[in-house]
């Protein structure tokens, strides 16, 4: 498991560069995920035992990149199977509608990839799938997400996703339903991704991945000249 010290080095990291996306890039952007990042790591500094660390083992960083891929990939073709609307679009069709979920903002593309396809990722993986799926396990259920106990954790699992699919239609806009459904399917993916490992970077991986993509699909593919 990551150190205290490099953990805190993180949230350092993460909180510096929020601030300058607060000034450079959007305000109220950069001043919400600051609060997440404040949040994330009181509920982390608090916390005696971490149950859902960003990373338990040291030894899977490369094999952590495939499964979120691999997480992806089955997020895209569970979409695909159960969102009957989405069969006339195909891969290329669902992932640009769930560009959807990414809000648009006027200023600098590059800073567009780096905010929305990297740092919101690891911000929000960290928070909702990390820390609050941890919080709502432990908390109002009584069980450790460590456990596996799959069946006892489908309640806190459920109020996660519902909270993620929450956040995203009301802070972010998000009106589109069928960009919402797949919101939550994401949610569900990532929920079980991350108790699988019980860590949070495949999630990581695969939440980059997919927003990443999707960012360069609003962008057409175009970065800055």
């Amino acid at each position: 498991m990551i150190g205290k010290e490099k953990v805190r080095a993180y949230y350092i990291i993460v909180g510096t560069i929020l601030a300058f996306l607060m000034f450079n890039f959007d305000w109220n952007m950069g001043l919400a995920y600051l609060a997440f990042i404040l949040l994330d790591y009181v509920a982390y500094d608090s916390d005696r035992f971490i149950s859902l660390p960003l990373e338990k083992r040291q030894d899977n960083r490369f094999s952590a990149f495939g499964w979120g891929l691999a997480g992806y990939i089955g997020f895209i073709s569970i979409s695909l199977l159960l969102i009957t609307p989405l069969k006339s679009l195909g891969i290329t069709g669902t992932m640009s509608l769930f560009a959807n979920t990414i809000p648009a903002f006027a200023g600098n593309n590059f800073l567009k990839v780096v905010a929305w396809g990297i740092l919101i990722p690891i911000i929000e993986t960290n928070f909702f799938f990390g820390r609050v799926l941890e919080f709502t396990s432990e908390k109002f259920f009584k069980i450790n997400p460590n456990s596996k106990q799959w069946l006892r954790l489908i309640p806190a699992i459920m109020i996660v996703v519902l909270a993620f699919v929450l956040f995203h239609a009301s802070v972010k806009g998000i009106q589109n339903n069928i960009a919402l459904i797949m919101t939550g399917v994401f949610a569900l993916v990532s929920c079980v991704v991350v108790v699988h490992f019980g860590e949070t970077k495949q999630a990581i991986w695969m939440h980059i991945f997919a927003n990443t993509l999707a960012i360069l699909l609003t962008l057409a593919i175009i970065l800055p000249k």
